[in-house]
């Protein structure tokens, strides 16, 4: 989401997808997997961690209200969750994304 546009993320748990679609939860499993390579869990995990990164990018909000929006149980699991998918910490992110921004007030080109 662009910076500012951040309202709170859907939380839905395969058996609700399941039943939007009129299928059995484990009948979605099997052809989410079949056709995008990964189980419905990876999936939604990976958008919300994308969606965080993006948050993050942006600056203007903290890491416990990244995870409330993101439908996260607590900023700890989340974190947790992040640091298995990115191979490092929100923070760790963070002060990466922001040592590797440039410096818009700087006069060099």
């Amino acid at each position: 989401p662009p910076c500012g546009d951040v309202h709170g993320y859907p939380r839905h748990d395969e058996g609700v997808v399941a039943s939007l679609f009129g299928f059995s939860q484990n009948y979605l499993s099997s052809l989410f997997t079949k056709y995008s390579g990964c189980s419905f869990v990876e999936y939604t995990t990976a958008a919300k961690i994308n969606a965080a990164k993006e948050m993050m990018a942006c600056g203007d909000m903290k890491v416990y209200e990244i995870s409330e929006k993101l439908g996260f149980e607590s900023s700890f699991y989340f974190s947790k969750v992040f640091k298995k998918v990115e191979g490092c910490s929100p923070r760790e992110y963070l002060q990466r994304v922001f040592a590797i921004t440039p410096d818009m007030n700087s006069s060099n080109p």
